[in-house]
């Protein structure tokens, strides 16, 4: 059970304290029924939590076929189909995926009633390595167009920058990083049909259209 769902039985259990001590006061001359009203309340506040686990399974299944309805496109695949309460897992909560990009992805939500929103989007890499900083402009470009087709052509090091050059269907690129052991900062992401330019820290990054060697001067 994910932690926010444990506030509301939290504060339902409170508040059946208080109305056990208010049943109490209200009958301290009828211990009998005041134990009664009490025994009853309890068991149905522990059956309802007991319960709770199996509906969230049912409810979980039950927007996943929403959500299944909704998305048309034969690529998408939807993970977190199934629902275990153990795990922290959030009903309606489900990671979605191109099968042709599976290391980037989107959370859909669907709301108990039905509404669908997918406004977080995830990536299954880790903080790169200096050498690994591929993966950050497959990144980049992932969420620029939310597609994978994306080639490197040529990778450069000057001190702390790193410069990639790219080819995408149509268009040639330029991503260039900043990367210190404090951590990394992007310069630059530029791509065009006809190649890409860029300057930073009084140096260019040139790549054209017909070649694919990345020129820096």
């Amino acid at each position: 059970m994910h932690p926010s769902e444990l506030i509301p039985f939290l504060m339902v259990g409170m508040l059946l304290l208080l109305i056990i001590a208010i049943v109490w006061l209200t009958l301290r001359q009828r211990p009998k029924l005041a134990t009664t009203i009490s025994a009853i309340l309890v068991i149905l506040y522990i059956t309802a939590y007991a319960l709770f686990p199996t509906y969230q399974k049912y409810e979980h299944e039950r927007r996943y076929v929403t959500l299944v309805e909704a998305i048309s496109s034969p690529h998408l695949v939807i993970e977190r189909a199934t629902f275990d309460p153990k795990t922290g897992d959030r009903v309606g909560v489900f990671s979605v995926y191109d099968e042709r990009v599976p290391q980037f992805g989107w959370t859909y939500k669907v709301s108990r009633n039905n509404d669908i929103t997918n406004d977080e989007t995830w990536s299954r890499y880790d903080y790169p390595a200096r050498d690994e900083l591929w993966q950050e402009v497959e990144w980049l470009y992932w969420q620029e167009t939310e597609t994978g087709a994306i080639t490197e052509l040529d990778r450069l090091e000057d001190g702390p920058l790193v410069a990639y050059a790219f080819e995408t269907e149509n268009e040639r690129g330029i991503a260039l990083f900043h990367y210190e052991n404090e951590g990394m900062t992007t310069l630059a992401f530029e791509h065009s049909p006809e190649g890409a330019t860029v300057t930073s820290h009084n140096k260019t990054w040139t790549i054209t259209r017909d070649d694919d060697t990345l020129h820096v001067q």
